[in-house]
């Protein structure tokens, strides 16, 4: 059985339910204990956090920045998921990162991503992809909300790994 929030009174399929609360998924093994009663027990998806401890740590974190707001959907070692919001008329700060690549799919609305040298209009199932290094920015032209969700990879994604060329918020390095 899947369900999209957590089951009062699941079915039995075999012993398992499966059921998508937030992050992560969790499967539940369900088995009959007595005549009326269960017995509802979460069995992993990934390796136990104590072996990977800082996998997913930040998963549902949300951040409001002067351009909008993003939130870490899921994280793993090597990558990290985010959701992207930029307001109309706003822009994200020119930066580049020493450890880690990002590739950008727009969900909804255009974004304007500046990648190197290149200028791209990014529209909603298209995506660019950000090399390790390279300068890069996206902006949002419109009258709408932009909605990005941004895939992380490399060996290290923390949030100190930005370093800013231009910052129209005056944060960090950029001027």
């Amino acid at each position: 059985m899947i369900s999209l929030a957590p089951v009062r009174n699941p079915v039995d399929f075999h012993g398992v339910v499966v059921y998508i609360h937030r992050n992560p998924h969790r499967v539940v093994d369900y088995r009959p204990v007595r005549e009326n009663r269960s017995l509802t027990r979460e069995v992993p998806l990934e390796p136990k956090p104590s072996q990977h401890a800082s996998e997913s740590e930040s998963a549902g974190i949300t951040e409001t920045r002067p351009w909008g707001r993003w939130s870490v959907l899921g994280e793993g070692k090597g990558y990290k998921v985010k959701r992207i919001d930029v307001d109309p008329g706003c822009r994200l700060s020119l930066q580049f990162h020493h450890h880690r690549s990002e590739h950008w799919i727009v969900v909804s609305g255009t974004a304007r991503v500046i990648i190197g040298e290149r200028i791209l209009s990014v529209h909603p199932q298209e995506s660019a992809f950000v090399p390790v290094g390279a300068s890069h920015r996206i902006e949002n032209p419109g009258p709408l909300p932009l909605t990005i969700i941004e895939i992380q990879s490399g060996p290290y994604l923390g949030e100190d790994d930005i370093v800013r060329l231009h910052d129209d918020y005056g944060r960090g390095d950029g001027k």
